[in-house]
């Protein structure tokens, strides 16, 4: 009988703690999940201005206004990927876009102005 009891304390101990631990990975995901849903709304901005660090990097600096404050922020790019165009030297309209997973996309070619 002393054998069945501890089985059963053991039973207990490691049943409780299996539902302590996925209680709390349930709240934390729910209170993630709230957090991402505040910290994602939708709000509109302007680019006032262009920075060109150097390097064929460059960020837009936008403003925009949450609840009557202006921000200003530089936008961040998960990474930029170049788009060469090659062929005959001449000027090239140069474009840039990002893409739904936050990559910069610029379309350079030999002589290209990206003002």
């Amino acid at each position: 009988m002393f054998e069945l009891q501890i089985a059963w304390l053991e039973v207990i101990t490691v049943g409780g703690l299996g539902i302590i631990l996925a209680l709390a990975g349930v709240i934390i995901n729910i209170i993630a999940e709230r957090q991402n849903k505040l910290c994602t709304q939708h709000t509109e901005g302007i680019v006032i201005q262009y920075g060109f660090p150097g390097d064929g990097r460059m960020y837009p600096i936008v403003e925009y206004f949450v609840d009557g404050v202006c921000y200003k922020a530089k936008k961040k790019f998960r990474g930029v990927k170049r788009i060469r165009i090659s062929g005959l030297p001449i000027k090239v309209q140069s474009k840039a876009y990002e893409d739904e997973k936050g990559w910069l996309h610029i379309k350079i070619g030999p002589i290209a102005n990206l003002h």
